[in-house]
């Protein structure tokens, strides 16, 4: 019986192992599709215009719908600083942006019909992920770098 749990524990070591890495894209086809994702819960937030606020009458969301067709979301860290603003423009053009709680930003994302481009920021400021696709083409890359700005996704 001991000699079947040292195979099995080494297995599923190996796999806990493997698990962290696997949270991560590995290569631009996934980093495209986790981006969608990211995209996808603002498509169904509605017409209608809504706030809400922090305990302390601070605002902490706001969504607006503008007469053009103009859709504007921003979410607020209870400081009063930026942790996410989102824009949507008739056109199909999209603009997200995402802060740290330090005020660096975060992610900055761009999409129009032809392009989408992404990219990350670790809170020090370093790139931390680059993504670009054009739709057109169908040409994209994903460029990923650890704290110290070393390159990991493709390995170089």
């Amino acid at each position: 019986m001991k000699t079947i749990r040292i195979p099995l524990l080494g297995l599923l070591l190996a796999g806990l192992l493997t698990l962290p890495g696997l949270a991560f894209p590995q290569d631009a086809a996934q980093m495209e599709a986790e981006l969608e994702a990211l995209l996808r819960p603002f498509k169904t937030m509605g017409t209608k215009g809504f706030e809400t606020a922090w305990p302390d009458g601070k605002p902490k969301e706001k969504y607006s719908v503008a007469s053009d067709g103009t859709v504007s979301y921003t979410k607020f860290y209870p400081a009063g600083n930026f942790a996410v603003k989102y824009q949507r423009k008739p056109d199909g053009a999209i603009t997200y942006e995402r802060w740290h709680g330090n005020g660096r930003s975060a992610a900055i994302l761009t999409r129009d019909p032809r392009i989408m481009a992404y990219t990350s920021y670790w809170p020090s400021g370093i790139p931390r992920e680059k993504f670009q696709s054009n739709f057109q083409t169908k040409d994209r890359f994903y460029i990923r770098h650890d704290e110290q700005g070393r390159q990991v996704i493709p390995r170089p």
